[in-house]
């Protein structure tokens, strides 16, 4: 591209021209942007997994805290719940967040790869 300089008052301006040995004939396919996928991209039941982690993970830990905080004296007896609450919550909170971000991301390849990210098996 060679770039000719135009002056208009004190801004100098440059006008971009092709030089390539094309006709500049360009499709509109190429510059037409592939259209997202939809949310129902994502396996319903994935969708339901992640809600049920999530859910299930939280409850675990809420009961868990107030029982150890009623019964401090017997914390061994609810330690696995907690550990379990956490074991669901942190993957369930995970996926939730990518398929949050799948619905609102704005380019067809930012979704490709969330879809690549998630544990889907076709």
């Amino acid at each position: 591209m060679n770039m000719k300089p135009h002056q208009i008052g004190q801004i100098d301006e440059f006008e971009l021209q092709n030089t390539s040995k094309d006709d500049g004939h360009s499709t509109i396919q190429s510059f037409k942007e592939q259209e997202l996928f939809h949310l129902n991209a994502i396996p319903k039941k994935i969708v339901a997994i992640t809600i049920m982690l999530t859910i299930l993970g939280i409850t675990f830990l809420i009961i868990g805290v107030l029982l150890l905080f009623k019964q401090p004296s017997n914390y061994d007896q609810y330690l696995p719940l907690l550990f379990i609450g956490i074991l669901m919550t942190i993957p369930g909170i995970y996926y939730s967040y990518k398929i949050i971000q799948f619905a609102y991301s704005r380019s067809r390849q930012e979704q490709e790869q969330i879809i690549q990210e998630l544990p889907i098996d076709y």
